[in-house]
């Protein structure tokens, strides 16, 4: 059965579309999950209040997509369960479920893509004059404080929008009554657009965001672990409409973010991680016919960086190494329990060392799709939807602690440049039964390239107390 939302008049099947605001005032909580979680086949996979990233269908981590507008969202949340999604849902304006053949337009996700909105995005200009509007509240075990501010003044050609968003909650207490130590969380998010209207034809907005979130990891360990985030992100918007008298709308957005975190375990600095990421992005809109066609092409460059050693990530470094180490040689005989080398006897014991398991990777990546909708009747829409991506991946293990490396003797191609390319397409039909009932079904094929930390991370991870082994070649 199809999720149906009526949106500005016009009846879209294969999305749902709020207002962040709306979705608010039933959440469970603060995360993207918790917003989301009311909607059909979608849920929330929490990790105490602060991190909670959406499910859908009984899919997630890589297989739900998030984007920024057409910009997939810089962030780690998909890498590791308690790593939160990098925004607040409370600071953004609308907020977007697509599921089905239109979702390829953003990535090739098999769960779907949810979507994100600040004022940037919007294609309209803000009306005229000043708004200003604020919110605050306070709830027990876990919901905590609450507050927002938002600003609006526009005149003439000109106009700027802020807000802010702010939640602070201790630790709760689960349904037993009994208190989750390192539940807690602090999270502020602040975004300022600047919108300039050249004519009727052309906007351009510029906008800054900057988030700032510390929360708590429950876990066995007897010591707090806590992860420290931050998200700085720059960009311009340049709307278009009846270009060439053809298009129905362009977008075209170029933005760039920086995103860090820190993971503390007993106020010892245990991990650092650090994504940059410069993305252009185009996406149109025309009708020929009877047919409806909506295009995004992006281009994303991004760099990462890890560090993973007990006590040495105030910064990123490069992991110790013996003079004479031979690249990969301590990861056939590295003893389990003692970090040394006394196991060669026994050629595959996993070391448990907590050195930098995974190389710096670089990525670009190039991707495209469209979506072709056929409204051949009152009752009856077909949609057709086709996606490709071509990416580059460069690893440099330079960083690496040596019971890590991968002997060159057993592979010599493993930190070498990965080129590869992906296709997805699908077919959808959606069929009006009646004013408030519709039916949908969908034939897709997927294919998604697999992230750099899936092929290459590999080692022990305390704070969710797991062992990851990656796969250079999945």
């Amino acid at each position: 059965m199809a999720i149906e939302a009526q949106i500005e008049g016009e009846i879209v099947q294969d999305k749902v579309s709020k207002k962040s605001s709306d979705l608010a005032k039933e959440a469970r909580g603060e995360t993207l999950g918790d917003y989301l979680a009311n909607e059909t086949f979608v849920d929330s996979a929490s990790y105490g209040p602060a991190v909670g990233r959406p499910v859908v269908k009984g899919m997630d981590g890589y297989r739900v997509g998030v984007t920024n507008g057409n910009i997939a969202l810089n962030d780690l949340s998909a890498m590791s369960q308690d790593h939160a999604v990098g925004l607040m849902p409370r600071a953004t304006k609308k907020i977007e479920l697509i599921k089905g053949p239109s979702s390829l337009l953003y990535g090739s996700y098999s769960g779907g893509v949810i979507r994100v909105f600040g004022e940037e995005h919007e294609r309209e200009f803000l009306k005229e004059g000043v708004r200003v509007e604020t919110t605050g509240s306070y709830g027990s075990n876990g919901a905590g404080k609450i507050g927002t501010a938002s600003v609006e003044a526009s005149e003439g050609d000109f106009f700027v929008s802020a807000n802010t968003a702010y939640h602070e909650a201790q630790d709760y207490r689960d349904g037993e009554g009994k208190l989750v130590e390192d539940s807690d969380t602090l999270s502020t998010q602040s975004h300022v657009v600047l919108g300039y209207r050249l004519n009727d034809e052309n906007n351009f907005k510029l906008y800054y965001d900057a988030m700032n979130k510390e929360y708590g990891i429950p876990n066995a360990t007897d010591e707090r672990t806590n992860i420290n985030m931050n998200q700085d992100r720059y960009g311009l918007v340049w709307h278009n409409k009846n270009l060439f008298d053809f298009f129905e709308y362009v977008q075209s957005e170029v933005s760039y973010s920086d995103y860090l975190h820190d993971e503390l375990e007993g106020g010892s600095a245990d991990g650092l991680f650090g994504q940059k990421q410069l993305n252009l992005s185009t996406a149109f809109g025309f009708d020929f016919g009877s047919w409806h066609m909506d295009a995004n092409v992006e281009y994303m460059n991004s760099e990462l960086r890890v560090c993973h050693e007990h006590g040495k990530c105030t910064n990123f470094t490069t992991a110790s190494r013996s003079p004479s180490a031979i690249d990969g040689f301590y990861i056939l005989g590295n003893s389990p329990t003692t970090g040394t080398i006394n196991d060669t006897d026994n050629p595959n014991r996993l070391p448990f060392s907590h050195g930098h398991p995974m190389p710096n990777i670089e990525e670009s990546l190039i991707k495209g799709g469209f979506a072709l909708k056929n409204f051949y009747d009152e009752s009856n829409e077909i949609t057709l939807s086709l996606r490709t991506d071509v990416r580059t991946l460069t690893p440099d293990s330079a960083n690496m602690q040596q019971e890590w490396l991968l002997p060159k003797s057993i592979d010599p191609n493993y930190y070498d440049a990965i080129n590869d390319a992906a296709v997805s397409a699908s077919i959808g039909w959606y069929s009006f039964l009646a004013s408030n009932l519709t039916m949908q079904t969908s034939l897709s094929y997927v294919q998604r390239l697999p992230s750099s930390t899936e092929l290459f991370w590999n080692g022990f991870h305390h704070a969710t107390n797991s062992y990851i082994m990656g796969d250079r070649y999945l």
